[in-house]
């Protein structure tokens, strides 16, 4: 069974922090946040399960296209995207409601401070990789997938609700608001799309070994899969990366193009 590329906090990091979000764990909290408080008013039916994405305007081009992969694999159920203090444009957000009409979009920050539950100076700094936990303590979501936008899905998540999923954490360093020439940075991103991928189907930054680092290619070079327990990559499933990578970069020009217009 091919992975679900999804990530998740652990408890472990989560004591780690300086962040302290004790006093949302000591207490209890509201089932859903204050958009879903008129629900029994308004007779629209909550959903109780769904993905949920961090994201902020740099990563609207890989959430879109993350969207549209996630539909044409069958998944239905709506996908919450979190932000944190106005981190999401006017120009994003009608971006992403533009690609599909069963999203919401949560400034998870400024409804947890109007709860109570987050001090206005504290506020920015549950930006970034912080977001996550505060997203899953104030979503209305009873069960919650909870995904990167630079993830890749061979299959319907949707299956994860039911049976053990398997967790893969990519590394990705791709600025797409940055680029200049589209057709050069898809040929970019589609020559490094891999051959091989791990069997054991878990992080593959466990087959990385320090000396890897000073490669000039960068990460997990192709022969370094192949020693390390490897077979080659399904070619649909290098098909539905190539998709996803053109979709992106289509995204970050529309992205662009709308930007250009709003200065």
């Amino acid at each position: 069974m091919y992975v679900l590329m999804i990530f998740v906090v652990s408890a472990t990091l989560l004591s780690m922090t300086m962040l302290d979000i004790s006093p949302f764990m000591n207490e209890h909290l509201p089932k859903y946040h204050i958009r879903a408080e008129t629900v029994a008013s308004t007779g629209i039916k909550t959903k109780s399960r769904g993905i949920l994405i961090c994201l902020f305007d740099a990563m609207i081009p890989m959430t879109v296209s993350l969207i549209q992969e996630l539909r044409t694999l069958g998944y239905t159920d709506v996908i919450q995207l979190y932000h944190c203090n106005g981190e999401l444009s006017s120009i994003s957000q009608r971006m992403l409601h533009d690609v599909d009409s069963n999203i919401e979009i949560v400034d998870g920050c400024v409804e947890m401070q109007a709860l109570g539950k987050l001090r206005h100076q504290d506020v920015n700094g549950y930006r970034s990789f912080w977001l996550k936990p505060l997203a899953l303590v104030h979503t209305r979501l009873d069960e919650v997938i909870l995904m990167d936008a630079d993830d890749l899905v061979f299959q319907n998540p949707s299956r994860l609700f039911d049976v053990p999923g398997y967790i893969f954490n990519p590394y990705s360093n791709n600025d797409m608001q940055s680029m200049t020439d589209p057709d050069e940075r898809a040929k970019q991103l589609l020559d490094q799309v891999p051959a091989f991928v791990s069997k054991r189907r878990t992080r593959s930054k466990a087959l990385n070994k320090a000396e890897d680092d000073t490669d000039p290619l960068g990460f997990w070079p192709q022969e370094c899969l192949v020693n390390r327990g490897s077979e080659p990559m399904r070619p649909q499933d290098v098909a539905a990366i190539r998709i996803r990578i053109k979709n992106a970069v289509a995204a970050a020009v529309t992205q662009q193009r709308l930007l250009q217009q709003a200065s």
